[in-house]
């Protein structure tokens, strides 16, 4: 069984050409596509993680512009993105009120498989609890952004005792100064002070 998980963030389309473009989002696709074409029954398993907003969630939408509505093409996951059939497919912050930057959210979370044109739903609450079931041990961590989504879901893989590494080669982040707290910068120093490998 893989004890692996690659774990692809939110590489949806409001993220690359939509509401919230992230700079250069759209590159990573390529490397996703290889790795997960690489890999798949191999010795991981594939986990596509995306956005669900509920448009009135008031207090992500003060931070953010409105994107990955429910329902709208902006959320749904890039036309080029690979997803095979058997991956796993993870939506975050789908209430009203939680910001839903890390995939390990204990709250407001929808699981599902791809099984052809089809996504079924999962009884699983949490994204643990699914890896756990799989015996996963380790987590690869990839898409967008780096400083926000990327970095919230790398640090609680890793506080949850997972072997963590993160591959920068395949994420993007959205551009602060490095001085600011929410940074680039700032997100690889928080992440390597937690013990995530950062793969270059």
């Amino acid at each position: 069984m893989p004890k692996t998980a690659n774990l692809n963030v939110d590489v949806l389309i409001d993220f690359i050409s939509g509401t919230l473009p992230v700079p250069g989002g759209e590159e990573v696709i390529d490397y996703i596509n290889h790795e997960t074409e690489e890999r798949n029954n191999l010795d991981a398993i594939n986990v596509f993680i995306a956005d669900c907003h509920d448009p009135d969630n008031k207090d992500h939408f003060s931070i953010w512009p409105k994107h990955a509505l429910r329902g709208t093409l902006g959320q749904m996951f890039h036309p080029r993105l690979k997803i095979p059939d058997g991956s796993f497919i993870v939506l975050k912050g789908t209430g009203k009120r939680n910001n839903g930057y890390s995939a390990f959210d204990k709250e407001d979370v929808e699981i599902y498989i791809k099984l052809g044109r089809w996504r079924l739903p999962l009884s699983f609450k949490t994204l643990h609890d699914l890896l756990v079931s799989l015996e996963i041990i380790r987590t690869n961590v990839r898409g967008l952004a780096t400083n926000f989504c990327d970095k919230a879901t790398a640090l609680d893989s890793a506080n949850l005792g997972y072997m963590t590494s993160i591959h920068l080669n395949a994420c993007r982040g959205i551009p602060f100064p490095d001085d600011d707290p929410r940074s680039v910068k700032k997100a690889l120093e928080e992440m390597e002070m937690a013990g995530v490998e950062l793969v270059y």
